[in-house]
């Protein structure tokens, strides 16, 4: 994140890697992934490889919802 999502760059070796990690665990039988980090969403969209919530799209949808 830190190396290269937040000096805008963007690399398919990490895209991939976040996008393979996740789904060892709906493997293993979760159902939903968090994209916890504001930088994610430069890697992914919510929903695109897996069932997903982007944790910075979720927050601006439960503000909105509250004005």
């Amino acid at each position: 994140i830190f190396d290269e999502l937040t000096q805008g760059t963007v690399r398919i070796k990490s895209k991939n890697f976040l996008i393979e990690t996740p789904k060892k665990g709906l493997a293993a039988g979760a159902e939903i992934v968090g994209l916890c980090c504001t930088e994610f969403g430069l890697l992914l969209k919510e929903n695109e490889y897996f069932p997903s919530i982007d944790s910075t799209k979720a927050h601006v949808r439960a503000l909105l919802a509250h004005t």
